[in-house]
């Protein structure tokens, strides 16, 4: 065998070997999150997220992501608003650094509890923080509205009623009708 066909094969051996199955994708979509299917454009391209890794994409790449979304549309709903409707939103007073605003992309970790104390879900079990658009109905009125100047480090408890969540409607381990409560620290504001 001559020396080039050796070199071929020995090349073509190792890419061959370095080749593995790719990692898998974490589907992780909190509480409000609207899900919708999209066709992949490139089945040979690599996945997006590998198991750990944070999901996070610009503010322009996330408005671009959700068809008809306007940067400069009012909120889905004020803090005001909502605490009207029976949102309560409780603060530890830290946190450093400019609210969270409207339009803004914000990471989060949190828990969230029924009103008896049943979890039904946690970016901290799973080690990735959520992240998405504040104020623009990505999430259940309660979090648009219970999130808004929300400080990085500053950690919140959210009382959701069931008219700033899910309303008549089960979801999961969530009944209907069901007042939702939420540990909630901000991770990161872009």
């Amino acid at each position: 065998m001559n020396f080039g066909r050796l070199c071929s094969l020995s090349i073509v051996t190792f890419v061959v070997a370095g080749c593995g199955a790719p990692p898998q994708i974490v589907p992780t979509v909190p509480p409000g999150a609207e899900v919708r299917e999209v066709p992949p454009a490139d089945l040979t391209s690599e996945p997006a997220v590998a198991v750990g890794e944070s999901i996070t994409a610009s503010k322009k790449e996330a408005l671009a992501s959700v068809e008809g979304m306007d940067p400069n549309a009012p909120p889905s709903i004020t803090a005001d608003d909502a605490k009207k409707q029976g949102l309560i939103v409780e603060s530890d007073g830290q946190g450093k650094g400019d609210g969270a605003q409207v339009g803004k992309s914000v990471s989060v970790h949190y828990t969230g509890r029924l009103k008896d104390g049943t979890e039904f879900d946690s970016s901290i079990k799973r080690g990735v923080p959520f992240t998405f658009i504040l104020g623009r109905g990505q999430v259940i009125k309660g979090w648009d509205a219970g999130l808004q100047g929300m400080k990085v480090g500053e950690k919140r408890k959210l009382t959701i009623p069931p008219e700033l969540a899910y309303g008549d409607r089960s979801t999961g381990k969530i009944p209907a009708k069901s007042t939702l409560m939420f540990d909630v620290e901000m991770i990161a504001i872009d």
